[in-house]
């Protein structure tokens, strides 16, 4: 399986885990609003993000836990 195909599978759950990047970095000091866009925009680090996300729908977890990140 490629990279373009995970991207594929896992695009829905990915957007979810950007969401929660932009949530949690959501702060006062415009530099941290910012490192946030910086993460989201740019797409990287996001492998991990990824084996996460396919290994929770491997084993068929489709919890409200499914973003790696804590809410």
């Amino acid at each position: 399986m490629n990279l373009e195909k995970i991207n594929e599978l896992t695009a829905q759950d990915m957007a979810g885990v950007n969401a929660t990047i932009l949530e949690q970095l959501n702060s006062d000091v415009q530099l941290i609003n910012q490192l946030g866009y910086y993460i989201v925009s740019g797409g990287g680090k996001r492998i991990r993000p990824m084996i996460a996300v396919l290994a929770a729908r491997a084993v068929g977890y489709q919890g409200a836990r499914m973003s790696p990140l804590p809410r």
